[in-house]
């Protein structure tokens, strides 16, 4: 149970990439190419992150695979950081999110 942070990132980076491929397939913009390079390094970390633990020791191979995990941490935050400045959040909470326009009669 202490992994579950990396399980419930898998599946959030798993509908990620699910929805992106729907949305590549309607149009191509390059948020929607990025989202899906974002779900990827995600699935990649998550999946890295879950079984680095459990199968090695302080050994070579541990720091090689804690310096990948380094490096797509890295990358994923650099992409999200990326499509938040690029708008991203407004094409995913839709127009129903936003803030109503003030309609008074003054």
């Amino acid at each position: 149970m202490r992994n579950i942070g990396y399980y419930v990132g898998l599946l959030a980076s798993l509908c990620l990439l699910v929805g992106a491929i729907r949305n590549i397939r309607k149009s191509r913009d390059w948020r929607h190419q990025a989202q899906a390079l974002l779900a990827a390094v995600g699935i990649s970390f998550g999946g890295l992150s879950i079984w680095a633990p459990e199968h090695l020791g302080a050994t070579r191979e541990a720091r090689i695979v804690y310096s990948a995990q380094g490096l797509l941490l890295g990358a994923l935050i650099g992409m999200f950081v990326t499509l938040c400045m690029a708008g991203w959040f407004k094409d995913i909470l839709g127009k129903h999110w936003e803030a109503p326009e003030h309609t008074g009669n003054n």
